[in-house]
């Protein structure tokens, strides 16, 4: 028997999206068929996030560098991605070292998070890394400088 009330998935979905979403829509979506929830999923994807303040409203475009996020002390390195031009960060991992691929950090950067080039410098002295590439440093000029001298040569 087939059944017309939306699924699960798709009220699910809308209530996301209503929460999500700027609109003056107050619907139950448990109450709509699969074609009228399909409709206003579609209608729901296209309107705007709700405000800028919003936790879900896409944050400023951060350029490549190196960040520290306040609230936890974190460091990132911002990039591009090779095959387009979204950026996305990399964790550091202070125990470990490395650099580790955060999914959603890119939306906790600011740009007022970014690093000055005195600051990066310092992480890179404390660090090992160079603090524009985030290669490991292996001549000691490097280390002290906390830059690799193809990226000293950028700035």
């Amino acid at each position: 028997m087939y059944s017309s009330e939306a699924s699960p998935k798709q009220i699910s979905f809308i209530e996301s999206l209503l929460e999500k979403r700027e609109t003056s829509l107050t619907i139950d979506p448990s109450s709509l068929t699969k074609s009228e929830a399909s409709a206003l999923i579609a209608e729901l994807l296209n309107a705007p996030y709700k405000s800028a303040r919003s936790e879900y409203a896409p944050t400023p475009t951060v350029e490549e560098g190196m960040y520290r996020r306040p609230s936890d002390n974190a460091i990132f390195r911002v990039m591009t991605a090779k095959t387009s031009s979204n950026r996305y960060a990399k964790k550091l991992d202070q125990e470990n070292g490395g650099w580790d691929y955060e999914k959603g950090a890119i939306y906790t950067l600011k740009p007022e998070f970014a690093m000055t080039l005195d600051q990066a410098k310092e992480f890179g002295v404390e660090s090992g890394v160079c603090c524009v590439c985030a290669r490991t440093l292996t001549n000691p000029d490097s280390i002290a400088a906390g830059i690799g001298p193809i990226c000293a040569g950028i700035f």
